[in-house]
């Protein structure tokens, strides 16, 4: 049996932000992105404290739709590691059958009360479907969605308000 070759895209973005990562890193939860990402919704499937931790689950539609263009294609979110002290998160993220992917946030505190914080993200189609998808992404498509993120959390953390989604997106795409 020969198995086809998965096509693969990644997406990196940083962000310098003025705050702390005592500031940001709990914002980097599902129930928490309600105070700064305009339109979001989720639903938790699992969690011991009711926020991010280590092998908390949720779903959402965001990514699916913003990626495949599909706003009822759920994505599931697994968090593998969530280490508040050392300031990083890894989560596995499955966009229904068609890719899987692994969404990481790392932070880096500049010493002057700034943080550089920088997604990666690394998707792979899981079926023809998938890959047709990917192999069709516009190159930016990835980037601009943690672009969206970035513009989106330092915009919350300099004047804490949300960031209409409109304008987050604007900025990602020009950055």
């Amino acid at each position: 049996m020969t198995t086809p070759k998965s096509v693969r895209r990644t997406g990196r973005h940083e962000e310098t932000i003025e705050a702390t990562m005592e500031k940001l890193f709990p914002l980097a939860c599902p129930v928490a992105e309600y105070k700064w990402i305009d339109g979001w919704d989720f639903d938790m499937v699992y969690s011991e404290s009711g926020v991010m931790e280590k092998h908390c689950i949720f779903t959402e539609r965001s990514t699916g739709a913003f990626l495949f263009d599909e706003p009822d294609l759920e994505s599931t979110w697994v968090v593998c590691d969530n280490d508040r002290d050392a300031r990083w998160l890894r989560v596995v993220l499955v966009i229904g059958d068609r890719a899987a992917g692994m969404f990481e946030i790392d932070g880096q505190e500049l010493g002057d009360g700034s943080t550089k914080v920088i997604w990666n993200y690394t998707i792979t189609g899981l079926n023809e479907d998938g890959n047709q998808a990917l192999a069709a992404l516009e190159p930016t498509k990835i980037d601009t969605m943690l672009g969206f993120l970035g513009k989106s959390i330092k915009h919350y953390c300099e004047t804490g308000e949300k960031l209409p989604a409109a304008e987050a997106l604007e900025q990602a795409q020009a950055a």
